[in-house]
């Protein structure tokens, strides 16, 4: 069983490259009791948290696409001329409000 977890951990650590990072003491106390309440590693919780905040800022699209999907959702189903003749759309015979 202890050969079985050392050859895992072997193997974890063989693919990760070590980084260190600075925390705030009140923070680094929060994680450090989170872990022991977990019954994890400070670096485990910390790789975990870390993964779903960059799913997260990953999955968020910016403003300027989140208007272009706005904008593009808006004009599905209007008519392909409608730039080139919106008065008629607007006033004349195709205009939905009648003559």
């Amino acid at each position: 069983m202890v050969l079985d977890r050392s050859l895992k951990l072997m193997y974890m650590y063989t693919l990760m490259i070590r980084t260190q990072v600075y925390f705030p003491e009140d923070l680094h106390r929060e994680l450090f009791l989170l872990a022991k309440k977990e019954n994890l590693a400070m670096a485990e919780l910390v790789r975990q948290f870390v993964k779903i905040g960059v799913r997260i800022k990953r999955s968020k699209k910016s403003s300027g696409e989140t208007l272009l999907k706005l904008a593009s959702d808006a004009v599905k189903g209007l008519p392909k001329d409608l730039s080139n003749r919106h008065d008629e759309y607007l006033y004349g015979k195709k205009s939905p409000f009648g003559k």
